[in-house]
């Protein structure tokens, strides 16, 4: 992806913006500034520590409870996310603070929200059901 934006032309911090905030790629940035690890959407790295077999372990915990759901809306007078409370779980459960998708700062878990990557109405079923569809914002 650097490749390709440096042949276009783009400079190098807008090329580190794109691939900091694209859809296409996870960032991994326990390790530090300049350590960073990419991955392309739900890949992993080949080298995984217990922390991240523990984050693996959870995501497909996650993942089986969004699975079981006969939909993903429930109604009353209006529709209701029935999806939302096992995100939010996912995402915030064990974390006391976390680094907002958007500024990169870190916050208290209470001064976030988890927020769909995509717009929530343009995702397919499949998609919904997927945890890592929420950052924290």
């Amino acid at each position: 992806m650097r490749t390709h934006l440096e042949e276009q032309g783009h400079k190098p911090a807008n090329i580190a913006q794109a691939i900091q905030w694209s859809p296409l790629l996870s960032v991994d940035k326990r390790r530090g500034r300049g350590k960073y690890s990419y991955f392309l959407g739900g890949t992993q790295s080949n080298g995984s520590d217990s922390k991240d077999d523990d984050a693996e372990e959870t995501y497909r915990r996650c993942k089986v409870r969004l699975e079981r759901l006969s939909d993903t809306d429930f109604s009353t007078s209006t529709n209701q996310r029935k999806d939302q409370p096992i995100l939010r779980d996912w995402l915030f459960d064990g974390k006391e603070e976390l680094d907002c998708a958007l500024c990169g700062q870190r916050y208290i878990k209470s001064a976030l929200v988890a927020a769909h990557k995509k717009n929530r109405e343009r995702c397919n079923d499949s998609e919904r059901r997927d945890p890592r569809i929420v950052m924290p914002l």
